[in-house]
């Protein structure tokens, strides 16, 4: 029989993971809105303008990422900085998924892929 003790503790850390999960998926929304920004503001340092050339659209459960142009596809092609943000990005989407226990979607990429498999604990 468990005494109140052991039901206190248990019913304690039920309560900290259910906060820890939170904090978690908080954090990573953070983390998603501001590796999207900072995307956004070296994109328009290549002269590349939103709504023209390529968009990025963050909502509840739902990232829209387009390059519109051959002129931005270009450039991201050339500058690894940039193809580096997009891995942060996709790694950041992982991340999410694999959490909320989603499937792999974008299996071509590896960044999103690794975060995925390191959320999802597969």
């Amino acid at each position: 029989m468990m005494g109140v003790g052991d039901r206190l503790r248990q019913f304690w850390r039920a309560l900290t993971q259910d906060d820890n999960d939170a904090t978690r998926e908080a954090s990573s929304r953070v983390r998603l809105m501001q590796t999207s920004q900072q995307l956004n503001n070296l994109l328009q340092r290549h002269q590349l303008q939103p709504g023209i050339d390529y968009c990025i659209s963050l909502r509840s459960r739902q990232v829209q990422i387009s390059l519109d142009s051959p002129r931005a596809q270009e450039i991201v092609r050339r500058h690894p900085e940039l193809r580096l943000r997009f891995d942060e990005l996709f790694a950041c989407l992982g991340e999410i998924d694999g959490r909320a226990g989603y499937p792999c979607r974008l299996e071509k990429s590896a960044a999103y892929r690794a975060s995925w498999k390191r959320a999802s604990g597969r």
